[in-house]
């Protein structure tokens, strides 16, 4: 009587190999469709650049303006309506199309868009005036109902 043999599958499963390029790709997906666009519950955003990479003059720069961006929003109940984006030149070349896309100059930088990504105000950290952003915050709220 003839054994059968049984071949090896010479093909390795690539099950698990698939699973992760998935999640990769999601994952990149997701970051930067995270730099590109307000969650649309808002209805005004604010996108701060910086750059956690830079010289420590600049750092510290960076992560004070982040501080008082916060505070100030926090400190006008303004948490729920209004969306803060921060961009760090040193996470890659999204944060470079984000630059490039509201024109923004000098780290650290931030700009006001409205629902529609449009700019409302720009500023960089020695220039902001937070009178000014009051007022353009409070202008896009209005004109969006005022609410998420």
């Amino acid at each position: 009587m003839k054994k059968l043999a049984f071949k090896k599958n010479r093909h390795k499963s690539t099950g698990g190999k698939i699973l992760v390029v998935a999640a990769v790709l999601i994952f990149m997906m997701f970051s930067a469709g995270c730099f590109f666009m307000i969650q649309k519950d808002y209805a005004a955003g604010i996108v701060l650049a910086v750059n956690s990479g830079a010289c420590n003059c600049t750092k510290n720069k960076c992560v004070n303006m982040e501080k008082l961006v916060r505070d100030f929003i926090s400190e006008k109940n303004l948490g729920d309506k209004v969306r803060i984006t921060v961009v760090d030149l040193q996470k890659g070349e999204d944060a470079q199309k984000v630059m490039d896309k509201y024109q923004m100059g000098l780290i650290p930088y931030m700009v006001i868009i409205n629902k529609e990504e449009t700019v409302v105000y720009r500023a960089g950290i020695s220039d902001v005036n937070w009178d000014t952003v009051l007022e353009s915050l409070k202008k896009i709220l209005d004109e969006s109902g005022g609410a998420k």
